[in-house]
């Protein structure tokens, strides 16, 4: 990841056109919290290296279960983004690496009215794959 910035901030720093046209941004979108450099390609074009990062903590009670989870997202992509009309309206798409990781655990499960106690833990995540994101925004 740090080999795109340093890439980009290469460039940028000895070509002055191409320092010119990029700008940064930070916000949320599809994937979550981001901050990016852009690079206006056009009007109707941009290329876009968002880093995406975030951690969400979840709790959740259903009948007599309790979950506590966590939700954490880092990765970093490379994005084209097309501005259809010159608007704010857009349709990007490009790869991101990198994922997201989700813990949860509960002390105890209410299934059919039977309650079984135990540690029970769940853990799901992506991490270190190439994904294809298309997001509209």
């Amino acid at each position: 990841m740090k080999y795109i910035y340093a890439a980009l901030a290469g460039i940028a720093f000895t070509t002055p056109s191409f320092a010119q046209n990029i700008t940064a941004e930070a916000g949320l979108w599809t994937l979550g919290l981001y901050a990016a450099p852009i690079y206006e390609v056009n009007e109707n074009i941009d290329v876009l290296v968002p880093l995406y990062f975030g951690s969400q903590n979840y709790k959740s009670t259903e009948g007599g279960t309790t979950i506590d989870g966590k939700v954490t997202s880092e990765s970093v992509g490379v994005m084209l983004v097309y501005y259809p009309s010159g608007s704010g309206f857009r349709i990007s798409g490009g790869l991101t690496a990198g994922g997201y990781n989700f813990d949860a655990s509960t002390a105890s499960l209410e299934f059919d009215g039977t309650t079984y106690t135990s540690g029970f833990d769940l853990n799901i995540k992506q991490d270190n794959n190439i994904v294809p994101v298309i997001a509209l925004g």
